[in-house]
């Protein structure tokens, strides 16, 4: 039996030697949101490739097994996508019962879209706020200073 075990044990070792692990656009995302020492500011290039837009959405959108931190990172991370469906996206997320969710997009929404949405963006900060979350009401505070700034500067 005992030689059956190390037999095995083998032909796994070798298995796992010579197969390569293929890993996925989600997974990379995933990889990178879930590390310690993430710096929204200067994200790696995984978050920011074209196609992590969509996965990032995603995942906001839908964590599955992850924690909820990894939702808000992913919504934070939009802010390197300034395109109409994550423009979309951010507002639903602004939306979010979650104060992480909607603090996230008010930030991202100020660092990505303020410039081309400017009044549109004013109107959603003076909304928020009064909301319960101190986070939101500081991200709030930030968009409608960078919403005001924007309309002068055309």
């Amino acid at each position: 039996m005992r030689a059956l075990v190390v037999l095995l044990l083998a032909i796994a070792s070798a298995c796992a030697e010579s197969t390569a692990v293929v890993v996925g656009e989600r997974e990379a995302v995933v990889a990178v949101l879930a590390g310690r020492e993430l710096d929204l500011e200067a994200p790696p290039e995984a978050v920011r490739d074209e196609g992590a837009a969509a996965v990032l959405v995603a995942l906001a959108r839908d964590p599955g097994e992850h924690p909820r931190y990894v939702q808000h990172r992913a919504v934070a991370l939009l802010r390197y996508h300034p395109r109409p469906e994550v423009y979309d996206a951010l507002l639903e997320f602004s939306a979010s019962d979650d104060g992480g969710m909607r603090e996230a997009a008010l930030q991202s929404l100020g660092r990505a879209f303020v410039k081309r949405h400017a009044r549109e963006l004013a109107a959603l900060a003076g909304d928020r706020l009064a909301d319960p979350d101190d986070g939101v009401r500081r991200a709030a505070r930030e968009l409608l200073v960078r919403a005001r700034t924007a309309r002068f500067q055309d």
